[in-house]
């Protein structure tokens, strides 16, 4: 953890501002949790966790949050892989009508979609200040970067549909820059790994968004 978080900007809503300070394992929480809130089949099973309303994630060991399994056939809520990630910030089907191959999320223009060193290097905004992408989607670039479920590996040569990361890692991918990066960091394509992103990890430029199957 760094930093203290800075108040909202004059006329913006606390509440309305990302998440952020929370580790992997925290989302894994709020995913089963709002799931279970909604009527829905958790996603994640994890050794030793029974009871999800009631869990915090320092209770159980680092090895049983590590081999955390999606269980089959869950509609619960989710971390999105890097992949499902970069499809959604790019806007969707390449091939359907109408699509751009934009730097950013929805523009090539970094400061029309996010907020980054540019235009902020203090504090996140409220979610849906700037301009969404072709899916609606706010904030992919900037703000806060996102978690995603993979573990941080190097790309492979060969095409793939719809990969997952490595099996076993040190450190979990997030993607999309945060409010205090510059704007080469916060395109499509912008990965990080760090030493900042371990899965116990909460740091202040870095939160989530979910994905449902």
């Amino acid at each position: 953890m760094e930093g203290e978080r800075r108040p909202p900007p004059s006329g913006e809503v606390q509440g309305r501002r990302p998440v952020e300070r929370v580790s992997w394992y925290d989302a894994l929480v709020f995913c089963n949790r709002l799931s279970i809130i909604e009527g829905l089949i958790p996603a994640y099973n994890v050794s030793g966790v029974t009871d999800w309303e009631t869990v915090n994630a320092p209770e159980v060991s680092d090895t049983a949050w590590n081999n955390v399994s999606v269980v089959t056939d869950s509609t619960g809520y989710r971390l999105p892989t890097e992949a499902q990630w970069e499809y959604a910030a790019k806007g969707g089907d390449p091939f359907a009508p109408g699509w751009v191959d934009y730097t950013y999320p929805g523009s090539n223009d970094a400061n029309l979609v996010g907020w980054n060193w540019d235009n902020e290097r203090e504090r996140t905004h409220e979610v849906g200040k700037k301009q969404a992408n072709g899916l609606g989607l706010f904030d992919m670039s900037g703000n806060v970067w996102e978690l995603c479920w993979d573990w941080y590996g190097a790309y492979t040569n060969t095409d793939k549909d719809d990969p997952q990361g490595p099996q076993t890692g040190v450190y979990k991918v997030r993607r999309g820059g945060s409010y205090s990066t510059s704007v080469n960091r916060v395109h499509n394509s912008s990965r990080e790994e760090a030493n900042s992103s371990y899965p116990t990890e909460k740091r202040i430029d870095t939160g989530f968004r979910l994905a449902l199957p």
